[in-house]
């Protein structure tokens, strides 16, 4: 204010004083000039703050130049993306944006959720998450106390009142156990970011294929697990998401490098492209796969240049060609792949951006992670049944009984549920409650059609081959209740069996069931006979019986116990002759009783026949009371018929169990025993007939052995299993039968016991056995050195050699 007075003032004084004109004029000019001065330096000194802004903004963009990081679908290739990101990030290359289809977009979520390269690897080289993504987790969590029955099914009709639909599966891989771990490793991220994928610890994008509107949908909100599940739903390998009335498969159908969502959604300075996947060869005509991948894969040469032509960026592409799709076991030679072929490209890649210390982009994964809300669930909701129907699935899932369910405690009671008759599928999704700092459930429920029709049976070069059908009735209320009904029909064997079932799901579950069974066994010695004079059977043995029987859980999955009692009769056809024609009348022996029994089983077998996983543990204790009655035929010398009361005590064990090998050949051991107070019939045929067999191989149970039957008995066996692939096995098995004392017969044909411990016998099988989706095909040479005649045989068959339970089983 000063300075701008003084101005004034001067002004006045020369326009007032004109008479030095030229001094007045010097001092004006001077003082403007001085003006003019000021001014100028203080501008200069403007200019010059102004260019140490720009260069400082130059040099600090460089160092925090945006750098994207687009990840391709590939499969188990894929598992290169982790070898990569180890690369950058060992190498302090901070990655700003992901984007990513398929396996890519599985990597790439969960790095964007927090995840480091190491924590990756560990996850996807575990046994677990292999098990998940082959279809295979589920099995440790079959529910035992849920089977209904053991039967050769090969396909199954789903009948409704306006359709008929065959069980054959539209996908080969279940993916509920890779739902279940993607909720449990990304939600807690996802509810972080309050659903917001540009809130994760690094903004990411994911792509699936709508094929409902036929273009690719970009997912950037919502449940990072249904995003990430939909982007890898490889057709016919796992089911495809129904995302809001939109069926989603796997994003590289549309878009299997999303570089340009990268380039739209973030517009990052850099980019870096991992790409695994390559376009496949010509498709041939005998090779299904190969028009599978081409049909699905879109084809293109991958750059990081997107549509507009800006091409700034670096593409990494991992020597992995080798490693199919589906070959999830190579995961670490992919993830090493990965970073050897990045570790290459790291000097380029400094070139173009400035790097962090890597203790950086560590301390950014903790400050992101520590305080994430893992997985609890305290609320289920429910679409897709009625309320009665949702009372049943909390139930199951025993969030009545729980106020709070971890999902590691969800995970087996969910399985458990799978296991169902009456459920078809089930799609979970989780959302957070910020006020409970919980999770709801949200379960998208397909019911089970009512009504299921299946076929199967077996095919044998022997005459013993049987067809089989079932139907089976389900219905879903509070709860669950079935009616199933089946039918063998072979020469060998005939069988009917009904029964009702209902299922409880109380805190400790049970079943309660009840039926009948008929059923026939019809011993031939070799083959069929075409002759017009056929003579009867040597031996026919019918079991018709009433059950009941309460079922309880013991373990978590593959335990029960359970409670029951029979009524019945066996009818025993025989001849006690070799010389009989076809108008002959056979020896009849009745046996009608009554059997109260406990079992205590546990059964982790990976297969019903041929198995080589797993365990199997058998205890029951059985009372028989009931009435015999021999009716002799015309051969027979004898002309009276006999009743008599018989009544005794059985015990019966059974062990199977497998020694896990991480090689190709792996051992197993199986372990029978017998024992009984059992009293001998009226004469030695009947005898032999009524006592428990030894049958460790399927074929024995074809075979009336009376050298392996006995009322005590011991026997074992050694097993060894060549595995040449996961579905195909060679065999080799021992076993040694040990009755306690043989039951013979003197020349009346009457019983009595021999020698304690004085008999044994032995069984050798060698067979070629391939795991098929409709049951074993096997190649059987079994030894009998206690069977009559030729003790050799040769047994091929095609599907489970199963039948239905007898009453004393």
């Amino acid at each position: 204010m000063m300075r701008r007075t003084r101005g004034i003032e001067k002004y006045k004084y020369y326009r007032n004083n004109t008479k030095d004109i030229f001094f007045s004029t010097y001092n004006k000019t001077q003082h403007i000039n001085n003006y003019f001065y000021r001014v100028m330096i203080v501008k200069v000194k403007h200019i010059i703050l102004l260019f140490s802004i720009l260069a400082f903004s130059l040099v600090y963009g460089q160092k925090h130049q945006n750098v994207g990081l687009v990840m391709s679908g590939g499969g188990a290739a894929g598992f290169a993306h982790i070898g990569v990101l180890k690369a950058l990030e060992e190498n302090g290359i901070e990655i700003d944006y992901i984007t990513g289809t398929s396996m890519g977009a599985i990597v790439g979520a969960f790095y964007s959720a927090g995840y480091s390269p190491d924590e990756m690897l560990q996850l996807f080289t575990s046994e677990k998450f292999i098990k998940a993504v082959k279809g295979k987790y589920e099995d440790e969590y079959s529910y035992f106390l849920r089977q209904i029955s053991e039967d050769p099914v090969w396909i199954k009709l789903k009948l409704t009142l306006d359709s008929i639909e065959t069980s054959l599966p539209g996908n080969l891989v279940s993916a509920h156990a890779v739902e279940m771990l993607l909720i449990k490793y990304l939600e807690p991220a996802a509810a972080k970011a309050n659903y917001d994928f540009d809130k994760l610890m690094i903004p990411f994008r994911c792509v699936a294929a709508d094929i409902t509107e036929r273009k690719p949908i970009v997912f950037s909100k919502g449940n990072l697990s249904t995003a990430v599940r939909a982007s890898s739903a490889y057709p016919l390998y796992f089911k495809p998401v129904d995302y809001n009335g939109h069926i989603l498969f796997d994003g590289g159908i549309y878009d299997n490098f999303p570089i340009n969502t990268m380039y739209y959604d973030f517009m990052p300075d850099f980019i870096i492209g991992s790409n695994v996947s390559y376009n496949f060869e010509k498709p041939t005509i005998d090779n299904p796969l190969s028009q599978i991948r081409n049909m699905i894969v879109k084809k293109s040469k991958y750059t990081v240049s997107c549509d507009v032509g800006v091409d700034v960026g670096i593409m990494i592409e991992p020597d992995v060609e080798e490693i199919s799709t589906f070959d999830f076991a190579k995961a670490l030679e992919a993830y090493t792949k990965g970073y050897e072929k990045a570790i290459s490209y790291i000097d380029s890649i400094k070139k173009n951006v400035q790097t962090v210390n890597p203790s950086e982009i560590e301390l950014r994964r903790v400050n992101f992670k520590n305080d994430l809300k893992p997985v609890v669930i305290d609320n289920i909701e429910i679409t897709g049944v009625n309320k009665a129907q949702q009372s049943y699935i909390k139930n199951s899932l025993k969030i009545k009984y729980k106020k709070e369910l971890p999902i590691d405690e969800l995970i087996p009671e969910y399985f458990k549920l799978l296991s169902e008759n009456h459920i078809r599928s089930i799609f979970p999704e989780v959302k957070y409650n910020p006020s409970t700092e919980k999770y709801t459930l949200h379960l998208k429920v397909i019911k089970e059609h009512n009504n299921i029709l299946g076929f199967g049976g077996y095919f044998s070069n022997r005459p013993i081959s049987e067809g089989f059908i079932s139907l089976q009735y389900n219905f879903l209320d509070k709860l669950a209740y079935s009616v199933y009904g089946n039918s063998y029909f072979g020469k060998l064997y005939n069988s009917t069996l009904v029964k009702f079932r209902i299922d409880v799901p109380w805190r400790i579950p049970l079943y309660w069931e009840a039926g009948g069974t008929l059923s026939k066994w019809d011993y031939f010695k070799s083959s069929s006979n075409f002759f017009e004079d056929i003579k009867p059977s040597f031996l026919v043995q019918k079991n018709n019986f009433l059950f009941t029987e309460l079922g309880f859980p013991l373990t978590r999955t593959n335990g029960k116990l359970t409670l029951g009692t029979t009524y019945g009769f066996f009818e025993n056809q025989y001849f006690q002759t070799e010389t009989f024609t076809s108008v002959d009348t056979a020896d009849i022996t009745d046996f009608t009783n009554y059997s109260p029994y406990a079992k205590i089983e546990y059964n982790s077998l990976n297969y019903t026949m041929y198995a080589s996983k797993g365990s199997r543990l058998l205890l029951s204790a059985r009372y028989i009371n009931g009435t015999e009655n021999t009716k002799p035929g015309n051969t027979n010398p004898d002309t009276l018929s006999v009743i008599k009361n018989h009544q005794w005590l059985q015990f019966h064990a059974l062990y199977e169990t497998y020694f896990n090998s991480k090689h190709k050949v792996n051992f197993g051991i199986m372990l029978e025993v017998y024992q009984s107070n059992q009293p001998f019939f009226q004469n030695y045929t009947a005898s032999i007939l009524s006592a428990p067999a030894f049958t460790p191989i399927p074929e024995a149970k074809t075979f009336f052995m009376p050298n392996y039957r006995a009322h005590t008995f011991a026997g074992g066996g050694l097993k060894a299993i060549l595995s040449i692939t996961e579905k195909l096995q060679l065999r080799i098995e021992g076993y040694i039968f040990q009755p306690l004392n043989k039951i013979l017969h003197d020349d009346l044909n009457k019983s009595y016991y021999g020698a304690d411990l004085s008999n044994r016998y032995y069984i050798v099988s060698n067979a070629v056995v391939f795991h098929s989706p409709f049951g074993p095909i096997a190649f059987n040479i079994n030894y009998y050195d206690g069977k009559p005649g030729e003790q050799f045989s040769f047994l091929f068959h095609i599907g489970y050699m199963l039948y239905n339970k007898g009453q004393l089983d």
